[in-house]
């Protein structure tokens, strides 16, 4: 139907490896105007893909625990994913639920930047996105204390051993 001098059309098969797209657009004419015909060449592009959901487990994490950054970029199917932490890239794996993962070995009690880059695919353009996690220090751990000999007199040298967890740096 023409409305106000306009006559739309869907048109439901482009695609990308057909670029460009070239299809016939037909006026058949009425009985005020001759019909008439129009080649059109369609190219279509990549897609923004603006959606990339990003995880981080644990968060907050304790000092010692490695951290998983897991990425939801939906339609990315043959991308390339890369984490950068603080200035260290990590690569991104494709699980078999779709998402990536980049795990992040321990780090020290700080604030850390995550910078995620998503080199697309025949179909998404590349895309970026950021987040941060923060480690506090361990509080589940447990120090072992003993004391030899068990009968101590004055004047007596005296043993005292403490066991502390791996990353202790100095007990006083």
């Amino acid at each position: 139907d023409v409305v106000n001098g306009v006559a739309r059309v869907n048109v439901d098969v482009l695609t990308k490896e057909g670029n460009p797209n070239a299809f016939t657009a037909v006026y058949s004419g009425d009985d005020r105007y001759n019909g008439d015909n129009l080649a059109v060449n369609a190219t279509i592009g990549k897609l923004n893909n603006g959606t990339m959901n990003v995880t981080i487990v644990p968060s907050p994490s304790e000092f010692g625990d490695a951290v998983k950054v897991i990425i939801d970029a939906p339609g990315i199917t043959n991308g390339t994913i890369s984490v950068n932490v603080n200035g260290t890239d990590y690569n991104a794996t494709k699980q078999t639920d779709g998402t990536y993962v980049a795990e992040i070995p321990d780090k020290p009690v700080g604030v850390y930047d995550v910078n995620i880059t998503c080199v697309g695919d025949a179909n998404y353009n590349d895309f970026n996105a950021s987040s941060s996690y923060d480690v506090k220090a361990n509080s589940s751990y447990s120090f072992n204390v003993t004391v030899s000999p068990d009968d101590i007199g004055y004047g007596d040298e005296v043993t005292i051993t403490v066991n502390a967890p791996a990353g202790v740096r100095e007990v006083n």
